[in-house]
């Protein structure tokens, strides 16, 4: 049965309040220390070590691709031209992965959709990351010619120089690789890779109005609700969604409903693997709900209601469908979501109504966008649908 919803004024908890990520030296050097010395076949996956072994490769790349190219134009023309084969293999060698990297770039360009902006300057850095670390890898094969060449100082020299070199840029992306594992995504998507599963209109009101705009706490607290059938990439949309924001280096959270209801029962959070430590919920700037409906019986017709029963802190309908103990009243739910933006994700609900009980949960006054997917795209200009 629906019960009025309590007033929540004044009852917000200190402890939930929206923080923009802080990844300093220290917390850089124990990611590093537990993706270098403590990975096990059996740890987590994360980012930030993929990222280094992506890099490791890239330069292995460069040395095994020198020392081709040099030994084939060494044995065609003889060693009394080592030093401008050496000198010509390191200019065709980091020429071809320059373009080879062009190439990558233009690929990703070219298969962008046209819903959402593609972030051109993300994907050309990413090209010039991995084509700086092939081409250094290149650079140091050279290095190790030279010291073979008799040239032992200058050899040295340059290898430390490179060295330092590939140290410069790495805190900068371990960073972004790091918020982005610990906001717990299931996978990454770029929105600008999404198929038209929504109106134009609806993606530049959510870009404008959404993404682009500042966020909490130095900003009002926004609402997107995501709702459509099964299969109709409601989770990619919101991952999507959820990795742009993340993209701004803004501390975003994803959580289906069954492990957010958990954790507010016992108002604690989910680190999850050690080597990750998801950020704490309470904290985030951006909160992902997923898995709405289907926490629910869809056969039932009372989604809304049973909802309502669960932020309204009705103790005998959280023990019956989360299985968790709420020790207070609905503030102890809601307090503190509405403090931050939220992205609701739901079945193929009645959008009014939930649009309604999540304005009110949230004790927001700005109207929630609600995002309908599934249904046919009308886009702009000569694109078909």
């Amino acid at each position: 049965m629906e019960t009025e919803s309590v007033d929540l004024a004044g009852t917000r908890d200190e402890g939930f309040v929206p923080s923009p990520p802080d990844i300093g030296w220290e917390a850089l050097k124990e990611q590093l220390w537990m993706d270098i010395f403590g990975k096990e076949v059996q740890s987590a996956a994360t980012y930030s070590y993929m990222w280094i072994a992506i890099q490791v490769s890239h330069m292995c790349l460069g040395i095994i691709f020198y020392f081709v190219l040099y030994l084939l134009l060494d044995y065609s023309f003889g060693r009394e031209y080592s030093g401008i084969i050496g000198f010509c293999s390191l200019v065709i060698i980091c020429m071809v992965f320059c373009y080879w990297e062009w190439r990558a770039y233009s690929d990703s360009v070219n298969r962008a959709q046209p819903l959402f902006p593609l972030n051109r300057k993300g994907l050309a850095n990413n090209a010039i990351i991995a084509a700086f670390y092939m081409c250094i890898g290149s650079f140091v094969a050279m290095s190790f010619l030279w010291g073979m060449t008799g040239n032992d100082w200058e050899g040295l020299v340059l290898f430390i120089f490179l060295f330092l070199c590939c140290l410069a840029p790495a805190p900068y992306w371990l960073k972004q690789k790091i918020i982005w594992q610990k906001a717990g995504f299931p996978y990454l998507f770029r929105l600008a890779n999404i198929s038209p599963i929504i109106d134009q209109d609806t993606a530049e009101v959510l870009q404008k109005q959404f993404i682009e705009q500042a966020l909490p706490p130095q900003s009002e607290p926004l609402m997107v609700i995501v709702h459509g059938p099964i299969l109709a990439e409601r989770t990619k949309l919101a991952v999507g969604i959820g990795c742009e924001m993340a993209f701004k280096a803004s501390k975003v959270r994803y959580m289906t409903f069954d492990k957010l209801i958990e954790l507010i029962g016992i108002n604690k959070n989910s680190p999850g693997p050690r080597n990750i430590n998801y950020w704490d919920w309470r904290n985030s700037q951006v909160l992902i709900i997923d898995d709405i409906s289907p926490f629910f019986d869809p056969m039932t017709g009372k989604n809304l209601e049973l909802f309502t029963d669960i932020i309204n802190s009705s103790q005998q309908g959280v023990n019956q469908l989360a299985s968790v103990h709420v020790n207070s009243s609905s503030d102890r739910i809601c307090n503190g979501l509405g403090d931050r933006h939220t992205v609701w994700v739901l079945g193929d609900e009645d959008p009014d109504a939930w649009k309604k009980k999540i304005k009110q949960f949230c004790q927001n006054t700005s109207e929630p966008i609600m995002v309908q997917v599934g249904k046919e795209a009308k886009l702009k200009g000569n694109i078909c649908t």
